[in-house]
């Protein structure tokens, strides 16, 4: 037993060896360069600094952090004269596992354009992470500056991947860091991010009756061999084939059909009145019917077509008779022999085209053509195979003026092929022009008008424009800072000793008369009459509030409470009257009477010089006066407030 005790200590003994040993240490050799600071750290949640010469233990974890002077760029860090590329404004890491010699390569800086396209489903913000500025799209900033992007996707949505000139660039895994990602510039750059929308499995169908008297419409589709019928507003699981059915009254027959606003041709045959539909998503559905036409012995076969970008056809036929509505053609149609036929040319992009129409295979000449050249009319005497071509118009060898100003709050730049041009400059006709606006700290884009009228540009700070004619382009801004109001407690009246007036917050925050509050904020007034003194009325801008108004709450404290909400520059001020008919509010030997017939009146007991002042009961004064005998000749029957120093008292004419 001792044997085995004994062989047991020395084994614990040579497996706790390593232990006492002191671990192995490297030495740390910064090599400083010109234009730059290299900085090495140790440790993630309290960084210790790491200077050159200093020994730290084997497999510990730096942060080597190179910093350029302004003008210069430093593209890598050396690790034992192996350059390694910088990719993080923040630090690179690396694990010590011998001695380790760190420098960096630093090139003259150069300027770098920022473009930044806002994704589908959120929101791309980007600022610099050394002053953490704001950069909006179109901004320049040295090469070797550190960027942050920041993404908000639309509720339900997520970040798929980031895209850095084309490139995908997976988020972080974690959940605090998804939507955020640092970048060094090195050249022009294009950022974009491609949000994810969550995917539904359901369709919602919509179903819109014909017109009343006309028919009925009904749908359905098989589930596991079964039919289910549809009604309106049901949810059919997406990849569904359902099939919608009308029933045309006595008279009618179907016409065409709107598939979520999209007219569509009917089926042929027994088909003619059903309409089979993949489920790919929301779906609406109405069938639209005629009166019964009348049988046609003699018909012709149109068909449409055309090719070329910016537009598309809209085809009408009159039958020979002119009665009825025009009816579409949709592709290929017969219709009645002798029928008017009506051609016309539409465009949903901007610019300036041309159509050039065959019928049969045969040019149409310009003389058989309206409206500058858009709308093609013949009668259906035999078929046709009407044909367009649409053609952008070449622009004119003319230079037109550019002109563009910024309202307050920002600035309005323009660029042709990336370079900047001036307000005022000729350029020539067709050239695409860009034009950026950037507001100021606190501002944000209001308008875009071009030649004074608005044009929708969603928000975003910049416009795109070719030129046909002198133009200008005009920019508003509007303030993002929240309104503010004056509020104001004018004097007490008939003086400061009647009564306090104090402002508070909803939620009991004291506020000092004259100072402005955020429009919308909710705020009261407690009035709080003096001894002797009770509360005439109160006045908050137009509006007089009389004691017993329903609107102004009584206190306990004998006090009055009224809530209102800041709208504008308000002004509260309010009147106090004397709780006794005759009673005099001053122990002192002063005393105001009035004589010589209601004339006249004399103050006795005031210090000389004493200001004398007289007012009304609404307020306003009257009188002022050093002199003690006051003539009131002029003034109406009625009570008066007569202040004499700090001392008031009621007098009656």
């Amino acid at each position: 037993m001792k044997r085995i005790l004994s062989t047991l200590a020395l084994l614990g003994a040579f497996f706790l060896l390593p232990f006492v040993v002191k671990a192995q240490e490297f030495t740390i050799t910064i090599e400083q360069v010109e234009h730059c600071n290299i900085e090495v750290t140790r440790g993630a949640l309290n960084p210790v600094p790491v200077n050159s010469g200093d020994k730290v233990p084997n497999f510990t974890m730096i942060t080597i952090k190179v910093t350029p002077d302004e003008g210069y760029q430093a593209t890598h860090y050396t690790l034992n004269g192996e350059q390694k590329e910088i990719k993080s404004s923040f630090g690179e890491l690396e694990i010590v596992d011998k001695d380790m010699t760190i420098s960096a390569v630093v090139v003259s800086a150069k300027s770098c354009t920022i473009t930044i396209e806002q994704p589908e489903h959120g929101t791309l913000s980007v600022k610099d992470t050394k002053e953490y500025k704001p950069i909006s799209s179109g901004s320049s900033v040295n090469s070797g500056t550190g960027i942050r992007m920041e993404v908000v996707p639309d509720a339900g949505c997520e970040i798929e991947y980031w895209l850095i000139n084309g490139e995908k660039i997976t988020p972080s895994a974690s959940d605090l860091l998804r939507n955020s990602y640092t970048y060094v510039v090195k050249e022009d750059v294009t950022i974009s991010a491609q949000i994810k929308v969550p995917q539904t499995t359901e369709g919602k169908i919509t179903m819109i009756q014909p017109k009343e008297g006309q028919g009925t419409l009904t749908a359905y589709y098989f589930s596991e061999g079964n039919p289910v019928d549809v009604t309106d507003g049901a949810m059919v699981p997406l990849e569904t084939e359902v099939t919608f059915h009308v029933a045309p009254a006595e008279g009618y027959e179907m016409d065409y059909w709107l598939i979520n606003n999209v007219q569509t041709e009917l089926g042929v045959g027994s088909l003619v009145n059903n309409k089979t539909i993949t489920v790919t998503g929301d779906l609406e559905v109405k069938p639209v019917l005629k009166a019964t036409a009348t049988p046609q012995l003699d018909s012709v076969l149109v068909k449409i077509s055309y090719e070329g970008t910016g537009g598309y056809l809209e085809t009408k036929y009159v039958e020979p008779n002119g009665s009825g509505n025009p009816q579409s053609i949709f592709s290929d149609k017969r219709i009645p022999l002798g029928s008017v036929v009506t051609v016309k040319a539409k465009f949903f992009m901007t610019g300036d085209y041309l159509v050039a129409y065959t019928n049969n295979g045969n040019p149409v000449p310009a003389e058989a053509l309206t409206e500058d050249g858009f709308v093609y009319t013949f009668i259906a005497n035999e078929d046709a195979d009407v044909h367009a071509v649409f053609s952008e118009k070449p622009a004119p060898a003319v230079d037109y003026t550019i002109t563009f100003e910024a309202g307050e709050g920002g600035t309005v730049t323009a660029t042709v092929d990336m370079e900047p041009i001036e307000s005022g400059a000729k350029i020539a006709a067709g050239t695409k022009i860009k034009i950026l606006a950037t507001p100021d700290e606190d501002y944000e884009i209001d308008e875009w008008l071009v030649d004074g009228e608005p044009v929708a540009n969603t928000g975003l700070n910049f416009y795109y424009l070719s030129l046909s004619k002198d133009t200008n382009v005009k920019v508003t801004f509007r303030s993002t800072k929240p309104v503010e109001y004056v509020v104001t407690v004018d004097p007490v009246l008939p003086s400061a000793e009647a009564g306090t007036v104090q402002l508070f917050k909803k939620n009991g925050d004291a506020v000092e008369s004259g100072k402005s509050v955020v429009t919308g904020t909710e705020m009261y007034v407690e009035v709080k009459p003096a001894d002797k003194y009770e509360l005439e009325s109160l006045q908050v801008n137009n509006k007089t509030l009389k004691v017993g108004d329903e609107n102004l709450v009584n206190l306990s404290d004998g006090g009055y409470k009224y809530l209102f909400t800041v709208t504008e520059a308000t002004t509260i001020k309010a009147t106090f009257k004397l709780g006794g008919a005759v009673e005099q509010l001053t122990a002192s030997q002063i005393v105001a009477y009035v004589t010589n017939g209601g004339t006249r009146l004399e103050i006795t007991g005031a210090a000389e010089g004493a200001d004398v002042r007289l007012y009304d009961y609404t307020g306003q004064l009257l009188l002022s006066s050093t002199e003690h005998a006051l003539d009131i000749s002029a003034l109406p029957a009625g009570s008066y407030i007569v202040l004499v120093g700090n001392y008031t008292t009621r007098i009656v004419k």
